[in-house]
């Protein structure tokens, strides 16, 4: 599961676009593995009392039995995408994937 809060809703600047593009790019080739949320209220306030600032743009990757990666920003590099999906199909992660997974943090019940 992938959650994202973008705070902008421009869909006119570059930021968007390059945003979009990457999160569907990635999305559409993994249908059956990943699915993709908007971050909600109850999910924020998760965030929150996990000790995580919940109010810029960010985005969460989540997986039973495996860490739970955070994104301080909205995704605007595949390289993490790739990353992220070598860590959770157990693939030996690279050096290169390494350098891309973001941050690992436990989310409070």
């Amino acid at each position: 599961m992938i959650v994202y809060q973008m705070k902008n809703t421009d869909k006119t600047t570059e930021q968007y676009a390059d945003w979009a593009g990457y999160l569907n790019d990635f999305a559409s080739d993994k249908t059956d593995t990943y699915i993709t949320y908007p971050a909600n209220k109850a999910f924020n306030t998760k965030l929150s009392k996990s000790k995580i600032n919940a109010d810029g743009n960010y985005t969460v990757f989540i997986k039973q039995g495996k860490p739970t990666y955070f994104y301080d920003d909205v995704v605007l590099e595949p390289m993490v995408y790739m990353a992220i999906d070598n860590a959770f199909s157990g693939k030996k992660l690279s050096p290169m994937d390494n350098a891309f997974l973001p941050d690992v943090i436990r989310l409070k019940d």
